[in-house]
């Protein structure tokens, strides 16, 4: 879970955690596609679109050219979400889209201080939207050569 799931707030539980983690690595494994979440109690004065920015830039992964990559950062204190989308994946998560599941899905969990279930619905939506869509995006797709090893090719 290391780098993928960094719940510096402790907002989530293990369980929550497992989850979650299990959702962003089949969807990895599947489509190449990679999304990370950060909780944070307060980013003291910084500005969570800057912040979610430096933050997706160091979390970037060499192996992922393609920039198919979502960090999800949550302010705990600020009562601020972010859903910050690469290049690869602008076609599918457009603002709207990561506005909308904001708006419906993780705020009125977080109201009610169930984090792990808003972060869990959102990536599970997102999950859903890459696969369905996946022909829309400069993903990286796992495919096996004859001798069953791993290679990685762009689909545009």
């Amino acid at each position: 879970m290391e780098g993928k799931i960094l719940d510096y707030a402790g907002v989530l539980n293990t369980k929550q955690k497992q989850n979650i983690f299990h959702l962003i690595s089949s969807l990895e494994r599947e489509s190449g596609s990679q999304i990370a979440i950060i909780t944070i109690d307060s980013l003291m004065g910084e500005s969570i679109h800057s912040f979610s920015l430096r933050k997706a830039n160091e979390l970037r992964s060499d192996k992922n050219n393609a920039d198919d990559r979502i960090l999800i950062t949550v302010v705990v204190q600020n009562k601020e979400i972010n859903i910050h989308t690469g290049e690869g994946l602008n076609a599918i998560v457009k603002e709207e889209v990561a506005r909308r599941i904001i708006r419906e899905d993780m705020a009125p969990r977080f109201r009610k201080n169930r984090y792990g279930s808003g972060i869990f619905v959102a990536v599970s939506k997102m999950k859903k939207l890459i696969k369905d869509n996946k022909e829309s995006t400069g993903q990286l797709i796992p495919v096996c050569d004859s001798n069953n090893n791993k290679e990685a090719i762009a689909i545009r």
